[in-house]
């Protein structure tokens, strides 16, 4: 029973980082694409 409170923050914690990962993804992937299609252009 004293492990219960803990758990809930934990999860959290981890499902933040999981969000700031796909986050930082997005960004990476758009960033690439932008200069894929600017290299292509020229």
């Amino acid at each position: 029973m004293h492990s219960l409170p803990s758990f809930p923050f934990w999860s959290f914690g981890n499902l933040y980082f999981l969000l700031l990962a796909l986050h930082t993804y997005l960004k990476v992937s758009l960033f690439f694409r932008k200069v894929k299609t600017h290299s292509s252009q020229i």
